[in-house]
């Protein structure tokens, strides 16, 4: 379950759900956007309801049955590109749609750069980073 968690309001009731229709012994991998405070309109554009820390991922996961077994942060040299997204789009206030412009990386260099970037990254890793993945075993 990548990239869909951050959008349901009752987080409870949707992972009690999912943790029902799971196979006995399976696990539920998942991956969520960090960094609490990187919520910015562009979040609120994608229907974010939250960002989440490693401990609050780990947190909701044990209140809603689940233990986690493999958790990191991944996208690390990223942190300071959504910083500047959130800047540019809230003190900034830039008018552009806002959908396509927090991917838009303009240019080809620019999206070279960030993937080599990326690239530099060791994984796992506990300190921060752009997204959380886990692996949730059930209780």
């Amino acid at each position: 379950m990548f990239d869909v968690l951050e959008h349901i309001e009752d987080q409870d009731r949707f992972l009690d759900s999912v943790r029902f229709l799971l196979a006995d012994r399976g696990c539920l991998i998942i991956n969520v956007p960090a960094v609490e405070w990187l919520f910015s309109p562009y979040d609120w554009a994608q229907g974010h309801h939250r960002r989440y820390s490693l401990a609050s991922l780990l947190e909701v996961a044990g209140r809603n049955g689940f233990n986690v077994s493999k958790a990191t942060y991944w996208g690390w040299p990223l942190v300071p590109v959504l910083a500047l997204r959130k800047a540019a789009l809230t003190i900034g206030k830039i008018r552009t749609d806002i959908h396509s412009a927090g991917f838009d990386a303009r240019w080809n260099l620019i999206n070279t750069g960030l993937y080599h970037l990326s690239r530099c990254e060791v994984l796992p890793q506990r300190i921060a980073g752009t997204s959380v993945m886990a692996v949730l075993d059930t209780i």
